[in-house]
């Protein structure tokens, strides 16, 4: 992301002296902070890379930067995600997504239970979503000898827009050429009879049988997701959320 937002003002600094004071970085400071986090870190951080031989220029650019992401940053603290997507696209321009009202409901839910499981996939992989591919989960809902083989909505319309608890659910993960991809699987929890079983959950997960298959069952009420992650040579190409919503039988 830094290196599109050099390349938006104009190649200011060499790309490898961005990827040198990146590494610097992420050795020095990096404990855990989220990407938003990071990235204001970073860019305070910069000014003051002597050895990095900055001009004036790149400095100006720096600062105007800086001042955008401290203003994301505090619309994001005050939960203003629309408007904090704003100022990133001003910063990163169309490498930065567009606002998402279902990522919103996703942010507040996890600000509102955190998890200390909780796992993010940007720390394991390098994430380079190509989208052109189609990545799709799709399950297998059984429960009191119902079989339901279909995509998650449509199980969900049969069992009238909710799951039932202490159902078996098979997510699979379907995409072109699947058998060329690793996948890893992320279930979150977000409710409050999860919190107090203590199993909001969070971890990066792999398959449960063969490599496209995670399996799992039904335990709590609430609105909760599941997230598969496609991986070719060793980075993330394409991602899927599905919400799971589970009723209170």
């Amino acid at each position: 992301m830094v290196k599109h937002w050099n390349n938006n003002t104009g190649h200011t600094i060499k790309s490898y002296i961005i990827e040198n004071l990146v590494v610097a970085y992420l050795d020095d400071e990096y404990n855990g902070q989220q990407w938003s986090e990071l990235i204001e870190g970073f860019f305070a951080w910069l000014p003051y890379q002597e050895d990095a031989g900055l001009s004036d220029d790149a400095l100006s650019r720096i600062s105007t930067a800086t001042n955008r992401i401290v203003i994301a940053r505090d619309y994001e603290i005050q939960e203003s995600y629309e408007d904090a997507c704003l100022q990133w696209r001003v910063v990163f321009r169309s490498e930065f997504p567009t606002y998402d009202e279902t990522l919103v409901t996703v942010r507040r839910l996890e600000n509102r239970f955190p998890s200390a499981d909780e796992q993010w996939i940007e720390d394991r992989y390098p994430v380079q979503i190509d989208s052109s591919l189609n990545l799709r989960v799709e399950s297998l809902v059984n429960k009191e000898g119902w079989r339901v083989a279909s995509r998650l909505r449509d199980a969900l319309t049969a069992f009238h827009g909710k799951l039932p608890k202490s159902a078996k659910v098979e997510f699979r993960a379907v995409i072109d050429n699947a058998s060329t991809y690793n996948f890893r699987w992320k279930v979150r929890n977000l409710s409050i009879e999860a919190q107090k079983d203590g199993k909001l959950r969070g971890k990066i997960e792999p398959p449960t049988s063969n490599q496209a298959v995670y399996k799992d069952s039904t335990a709590f009420e609430g609105t909760h997701y599941v997230e598969c992650y496609a991986i070719k040579d060793g980075v993330v190409v394409a991602r899927k959320k599905e919400f799971v919503p589970i009723g209170d039988n």
